[in-house]
């Protein structure tokens, strides 16, 4: 177990120093440029000098991962490379001390359960689930995609509480994909062309992101405004929130994660990960990975002419992103196949 653990930490130390390296190198700059650049973000990276930098490239020490990413991004806004990399050491320490992935617990929970089966129970015949390769990813970003934002729209209105208008209702939808204010994806099923899930997300910068957090309480998440957003650009730090995600499967539901995690990793200028959860189970599995609960609603009883219902209260968690790509469940499901639980 030991050997192992130690066999772990050389490996990081070469990855990190390598790529710190590279991206100096490609930057052009001597050890003590770098290290006067990194001293300028302030913080815990104000006190690196070049005898540490110096130390990092020869792999003979290395930092927390989370401060290596941190350390990383200064450089290079593309640490995807970097990332897949860990992700592939963290996968193979796995396998040696046969631990299994929470997040792959949870989905077996979530869509395997008998109580699950049974819910989605048809009278249609079917040999199998959506099978692995049937699942098909595309962008929503023009006005082509009319039908499938109208839809997006309309699952809103029917999860929402009946007096609250969904922020989406509010905007261009198509417009903010086409800007990259949203970034939004379909998942349809290849051969039916019938929509399997939606995953759409929204850039703004911390200080308008930060506004709207202030103000729940007094308005509902669904009404967070996105008019506020802003398009995505690489020369400022911004947020990232996954507001509005659906899937009627495993498989398009771990594309959709692994979308959000692609983005981040090839986006590192977005410091912060904001996401809704709407199931206690989900909440606690998040907080066991390091978010932290923003804002929770209160269970809520809606009234119209036609029904009454209890709504489902959401929460609104948060994380770094540098802090997210720790964890080995999302370096996972940045890596690895992610339309099906096997490996291909």
């Amino acid at each position: 177990m030991i050997i192992t653990f130690l066999h772990t930490i050389s490996e990081e130390v070469t990855v990190f120093g390598k790529y710190l390296k590279e991206y100096r190198i490609k930057n052009e700059l001597t050890q003590n440029q770098a290290a006067t650049i990194l001293n300028l973000q302030g913080g815990d990276l104000s006190n690196i000098d070049t005898v540490t930098l110096s130390r990092w490239e020869r792999k003979t020490t290395t930092p927390t991962i989370d401060r290596s990413i941190r350390v990383l991004r200064v450089f290079s806004n593309d640490l995807e490379p970097y990332l897949i990399e860990r992700s592939h050491q963290l996968k193979e320490e796995c396998i040696s001390k046969k631990k299994t992935y929470q997040f792959d617990i949870l989905m077996n929970e979530k869509y395997h359960s008998a109580e699950n089966i049974l819910s989605k129970a048809n009278y249609q015949f079917t040999t199998t689930n959506i099978e692995h390769r049937t699942v098909c990813e595309f962008p929503i970003e023009d006005f082509n995609d009319y039908k499938t934002a109208r839809s997006i729209i309309s699952f809103h209105e029917q999860t929402s509480d009946g007096d609250v208008k969904h922020g989406l209702s509010k905007i261009d939808f198509l417009n903010y994909c086409n800007q990259k204010r949203l970034i939004a994806y379909k998942y349809i099923n290849c051969i039916t062309d019938e929509l399997l899930a939606h995953n759409v997300s929204a850039i703004f910068t911390s200080e308008e992101f930060n506004s709207e957090i202030i103000k729940l309480g007094e308005k509902k998440l669904d009404e967070i405004d996105l008019k506020k957003t802003v398009p995505y650009t690489p020369s400022r730090k911004l947020v990232y929130f996954a507001f509005s995600q659906h899937s009627l499967d495993e498989q398009p539901f771990r594309l959709q994660l692994n979308r959000q995690l692609k983005f981040l990793a090839k986006h590192s200028n977005i410091t912060d990960y904001y996401t809704t959860v709407s199931t206690r189970k989900f909440m606690t599995y998040l907080e066991s990975m390091g978010f932290s609960v923003v804002y929770r609603e209160k269970k809520f009883l809606s009234c119209s002419v036609k029904k009454v219902s209890y709504h489902n209260p959401k929460a609104l968690m948060h994380i770094k992103t540098s802090r997210l790509f720790t964890q080995p469940d999302f370096l996972n499901l940045l890596s690895r196949c992610q339309n099906c639980s096997n490996p291909c």
